[in-house]
């Protein structure tokens, strides 16, 4: 008798933490590069990083929290898709691995500001 195999599919809530994973990483990158962007176009002597970049402070800080709930939810979903029994669980993985890189890229880029904004509080 022919047996049938049941197909598994890919945990919705690994789907869903990929996604987010995927956005938050697109969002640190371009906040990122905007503010390599403006450290870099500040005149010689200017310490603020702020100085030609488009976007306010708040709205920035408004984006970095956001992000970061982001990608604790983000971790959250994809460990809680990766234990479930049933389903495929390379989204979960993959989830958690963006989410978990979009959060320490974004910490890289917080200490590196906080450096150039306690040198520019210093050489004054």
């Amino acid at each position: 008798m022919g047996q049938v195999i049941a197909s598994r599919k890919h945990s919705k809530l690994g789907v869903a933490s990929f996604l987010i994973g995927m956005f938050t990483l697109l969002v640190v990158v371009v906040g990122a590069f905007l503010l390599i962007k403006g450290a870099a176009t500040a005149p010689r002597g200017y310490t603020s990083v702020f100085y030609h970049i488009d976007i306010d402070l708040t709205i920035q800080s408004l984006i970095v929290f956001t992000t970061l709930s982001f990608n604790i939810v983000g971790v959250i979903l994809g460990i809680v898709g990766a234990v479930q029994k049933n389903g495929k669980k390379l989204f979960s993985i993959l989830g958690i691995a963006l989410n978990s890189l979009s959060f320490l890229m974004m910490a890289a880029v917080m200490i590196r500001f906080m450096i150039f904004w306690w040198r520019g509080l210093t050489h004054d």
